[in-house]
């Protein structure tokens, strides 16, 4: 049977699994549990959830998207932003699966990845797997204390991510390559959402505009120099 788990705009909450598995949920974020005799099996609907492991002799699989975290013991993060899956390790080791893409195209196999604390990668569906990078463990489930936390990610996952804190739709314009392609590191605090979208238009050339009924983020204008 599946059991589902999901949580409310600005809502976060801990769910300890029948195997003594404990799950910190993050904000509008949805989980769907299937255990069997054989096998351990989350997956991650969509926002953020934090995975603390307890040993059992069964396998315990993550899955978002197309991206399959398989976990070797350990303390680790998912996040599914917009159009970024990303995994971020505490402690322990988690080997990452994502389609292999061949001329951007899928290619029938797939690229893994093995990570061990302090680590952290990346997928779309455009670029496939990304490089692993480093990730300070203490933010890995930072957002547990009211803090989002960010090392190279893109202003889709800031923008997905503050949404979930948002009681309106905030939207992604059409960006510049190099806008939406700008990585940057961030902290943000989740209960001040005004702050975070000022916060937002500091780190990249953007503005927020809002329509009343949702807030749009969009690049920002030139300004005309007379001639």
């Amino acid at each position: 049977a599946v059991v589902r788990h999901a949580t409310a705009a600005g809502e976060t909450r801990s769910i300890r699994l029948g195997d003594g598995t404990v799950l910190p949920l993050g904000a509008r974020s949805e989980v769907d549990i299937v255990f069997t005799p054989e096998a351990r099996q989350v997956r991650l609907a969509s926002g953020t959830a934090l995975f603390d492991v307890a040993k059992d002799g069964r396998p315990f699989t993550v899955k978002a998207g197309q991206l399959t975290a398989r976990v070797l013991g350990t303390v680790f993060e998912v996040r599914a932003s917009g159009d970024v899956t990303r995994t971020l390790v505490a402690e322990g080791r988690v080997a990452v699966t994502y389609p292999l893409l061949t001329r951007n195209a899928p290619s029938g196999m797939n690229s893994r990845a093995i990570l061990t604390g302090g680590e952290q990668v990346s997928a779309t569906a455009a670029g496939g797997l990304g490089e692993v990078s480093a990730v300070s463990p203490q933010h890995v489930g930072a957002w547990r204390q009211g803090l989002l936390t960010y090392e190279g990610a893109t202003l889709s996952e800031l923008v997905a991510d503050i949404a979930r804190y948002t009681d309106r739709p905030l939207l992604l314009g059409d960006l510049p390559p190099d806008v939406a392609g700008r990585r940057v590191n961030a902290a943000l605090r989740a209960e001040d959402g005004g702050g975070m979208l000022e916060l937002l238009a500091e780190l990249y050339p953007v503005r927020v505009e809002d329509s009343g009924e949702a807030l749009r983020i969009e690049p920002l204008k030139e300004t005309l120099r007379p001639r």
